[in-house]
């Protein structure tokens, strides 16, 4: 809180300055004076800091607001620093996904699924039976692919800003990211549909 008390010299008369103007000297009027602004605050603090003072529910309920809105801050901030070391994670363990290779490997796997289970279907007599089958197989390989992708898009951030540092690191990582897709993810789709349609046709 802040305040001022004005004072003039008419009225005043007995409160004399120091020397230099470092305060009053220290007479009966100026402990007068002191003794009334102790009062006065005193009786302040009683009316509205106070549950009790005759101003004090405004007092309290402000407090109270106030104290809300900054555990709200609070949280917002813990929250926000959690996504940041999210997404810091994120962007490190789908750099470590691609050095190692695993895009291609897990393709792969995917792909050798298909075959297997394209190999299998093809003993299947019933023209509806095996269409199904196949369908299948073709629908499982194609659901291992989106999942592949979507476990390691990391999407764009949002709510929250991120270091000059991290969003260099993001862009770095999306721009790898686009060249799985066209060089791995895209070329395997089509490769799924060319081999599911290579055993219909065998039969």
């Amino acid at each position: 809180m802040f305040g001022v008390i004005d004072i003039g010299i008419e009225a005043n008369q007995n409160l004399v300055e120091k020397a230099g103007r470092e305060g009053f000297r220290e007479n009966r009027a100026y402990r007068q004076f002191r003794s009334i602004l102790e009062n006065f605050l005193v009786q302040v603090a009683a009316e509205f800091f106070r549950v009790e003072g005759s101003e004090g529910s405004t007092f309290h309920d402000s407090r109270e607001e106030l104290n809300r809105q900054a555990i709200a801050i609070r949280r917002r901030e813990n929250l926000v620093s959690a996504k940041k070391v999210t997404l810091g994670h994120q962007i490190e363990d789908g750099f470590k996904w691609i050095t190692a290779g695993e895009p291609r490997s897990e393709v792969q796997t995917l792909i050798s699924g298909l075959e297997q289970s394209l190999r299998a279907a093809a003993d299947i007599n019933d023209p509806d039976e095996l269409m199904g089958a196949v369908l299948k197989a073709e629908d499982n390989a194609r659901q291992g692919m989106s999942e592949i992708r979507q476990m390691h898009r990391i999407p764009e951030p949002r709510g929250f800003g991120v270091s000059r540092v991290l969003r260099r690191e993001l862009d770095t990582y999306y721009v790898e990211f686009e060249r799985l897709e066209k060089e791995e993810f895209d070329p395997a789709w089509y490769l799924m549909s060319a081999i599911t349609l290579s055993t219909l046709r065998m039969r």
